[in-house]
C-alpha cells in the first residue's frame, strides 16, 4: 500500500471511529517535506529481541565505541519512524553513552508518518486492553488499579532488563519523544533508570476533548502509581521539553507532570520567542525534525545540549548498588 492510501485509510477510519477529533490531528500535524525520505543501506550491530509473550519482536540498533562501557541511554524514536535525522542524533549521543535504538515499526533509515499512523492504529502492539489488578496490602486494605496490557510497552520493558545485563552496576537514561514521549514514565519500574526524558509527548491521540483528555498521559494507574513511587524513593530526574504553542503536545501534559513530581520534573519548554517564524507555523519535533545541523542560534541545538548536560550529570554519578 502506498504511503498516501495508508495515510488516507487512517485518518478515515480515525474520522469514523472518533468524528472531528481527527481534524485536530491534521490542523496541528507539523509540515514535513521529508515524507518517505531514505537515505543508503545502514551498517550497525543490531540484536534481536523478543517480548515476554513472544508476539512482538524488534531489532534494537546498538550505537557505542570501543573502551570502557559508557552508560546506556535508551532511544525511542518519533511517529515518523527511526529516520536518519534520529540515527543522526543516536551517534551524536554515542561520543558520551551507549545508545540503544529499538526499531518499533517501519524501516530503519526511512521516514514516513502514514506508516507510523498505519502501525500505531492497526498493528496491535500500541492497543491499550483494559485490566483490573487487586492489591492486597499488609494492613488489610485492598485497592484495584487500571493496569496497561500495551504490547509495545511489555516488550520496551524486556529491552531496559535486557541493557541492565548488559550495564550492571551502571544508571540507564531514557528519551522519548512524540509518540514514544511519555513512554520512559512507564519504565520506571526499572529501578536502574534514573534519568528521563520526556520530549513533546503526543498520547492519546486525538482524544482532546475534555480536560481529562488534555492532560492525560495515556499511562495507566498501575503506571503512574510506579513513577511517583519511583520519583519520590529514588529522586529519578524527569526533563520535559516541548514548542511553547505547540497542539500536538498539550502544556496540560506539562502541568499535570509537574502536579505529579514537583521539583524532580524540570520543564524545558522552548519559548516562541526563541523558535517562532514565519514558516514555522507548527513547531513540533524538538530534537529531531527541527534540528538543522551546523545553524547558530537553532533552538533544537541548544535543547540537545541541554539534554546532553543534563544525562551525563546523573549518569555518570550514580552507580547501582545491589
Amino acid at each position: 500500500m502506498t504511503h498516501f492510501l495508508r495515510l488516507l485509510t487512517t485518518l478515515s477510519m480515525g474520522m469514523f471511529f472518533i468524528g472531528c477529533g481527527v481534524v485536530d490531528l491534521v490542523k496541528c500535524l507539523p509540515i514535513s517535506k521529508s515524507e518517505s525520505k531514505k537515505n543508503e543501506e545502514i551498517s550497525l550491530p543490531w540484536i534481536l529481541i523478543s517480548g515476554p509473550d513472544g508476539h512482538v519482536q524488534h531489532k534494537v540498533f546498538i550505537f557505542k565505541d570501543e573502551g570502557f562501557p559508557k552508560p546506556p541511554v535508551l532511544l525511542l524514536h518519533e511517529l515518523p519512524g527511526l529516520n536518519p535525522k534520529t540515527l543522526a542524533y543516536a551517534n551524536d549521543l554515542k561520543r558520551d553513552f551507549t545508545v540503544y535504538v529499538p526499531l518499533l515499526f517501519g524501516k530503519e533509515n526511512e521516514e514516513s508518518t502514514s506508516s507510523g499512523l498505519w502501525n500505531y492504529f492497526f498493528s496491535g502492539e500500541w492497543s491499550e486492553k483494559e485490566e483490573w489488578i487487586a492489591y492486597d496490602y499488609q494492613d488489610g486494605r485492598i485497592e484495584t488499579k487500571k493496569a496497561s496490557t500495551r504490547p509495545i510497552t511489555h516488550w520496551l520493558r524486556k529491552v531496559v532488563g535486557w541493557i541492565e545485563e548488559e550495564h550492571p552496576e551502571q544508571s540507564i537514561g531514557v528519551i522519548g519523544m512524540c509518540l514514544t514521549g511519555g513512554i520512559p514514565l512507564a519504565l520506571l519500574d526499572n529501578s536502574q533508570i534514573r534519568a528521563l526524558v520526556v520530549a513533546q509527548p503526543t498520547l492519546p491521540f486525538m482524544f482532546w476533548s475534555t480536560e481529562y483528555d488534555k492532560r492525560d498521559l495515556s499511562l495507566s494507574n498501575e503506571e503512574l502509581f510506579n513513577a511517583q513511587t519511583r520519583v519520590k524513593n529514588d529522586g529519578v530526574l524527569i526533563y520535559g521539553t516541548r514548542f511553547e504553542d505547540d497542539c500536538i503536545a498539550r502544556k496540560e501534559k506539562f502541568d499535570r507532570m509537574k502536579d505529579m513530581f514537583g521539583t524532580h520534573f524540570l520543564d524545558g519548554q522552548i519559548e516562541k520567542k526563541e523558535y517562532k517564524v514565519k514558516n514555522k507555523p507548527n513547531a513540533h519535533s524538538t530534537l529531531i525534525g527541527e534540528y538543522v545541523e551546523n545553524q547558530p542560534g537553532n533552538p533544537s541545538e541548544k535543547k540537545r545540549n541541554d539534554i546532553l548536560q543534563f544525562l551525563k550529570k546523573i549518569l555518570y554519578s550514580k552507580n547501582i548498588t545491589k
